[in-house]
């Protein structure tokens, strides 16, 4: 039987992390307890696949995209820190326009107005609505 190429590249994720770290192997859950569900994008997929975006990215020189990235992480911590929605639009828009130069509005509107509209519209404008939909509704059955 042959697999599909979702299954390859979970594994292939999974393999690579193991292979870097004994602290990366150690913390992979067995095969059949793994969550292998996207939420939105199939390569943002936790801290393993976040460092090695960043490292990746910083050789390259994509310094945007690296604060986009950063900016990430900070605000859906403070989100999360003031039990405040729009974290969901918050990732659906970065990893739509990553390093695109073009979230930092949108992004001061949630921060400062709580308002997460403007993320919302770059995200399906660059990924499509279906896509956008189908990203948050992951999100919100695994983070509520």
């Amino acid at each position: 039987m042959q697999s599909s190429p979702a299954v390859e590249l979970w594994d292939t994720i999974a393999a690579e992390a193991a292979r870097e770290s004994a602290l990366w192997a150690a913390a992979l859950r067995p095969p059949a307890e793994q969550e292998r569900e996207s939420v939105f994008s199939p390569l943002l997929l936790g801290d393993y696949l976040y460092a090695h975006g960043l490292v990746r990215i910083a050789v390259h020189g994509e310094v945007t995209a690296v604060v986009d990235l950063a900016e990430l992480v900070s605000l859906c911590a403070y989100l999360r820190a003031e039990g405040a929605e729009g974290d969901g639009p918050l990732w659906a828009a970065t990893a739509a326009l990553i390093g695109a130069g073009e979230l930092a509005a949108a992004r001061e509107a949630l921060r400062g107005e709580s308002d997460p509209a403007p993320l919302l519209e770059l995200a399906r404008t660059a990924a499509g609505p279906t896509a956008v939909e189908r990203a948050l509704e992951a999100h919100a059955r695994r983070f509520g």
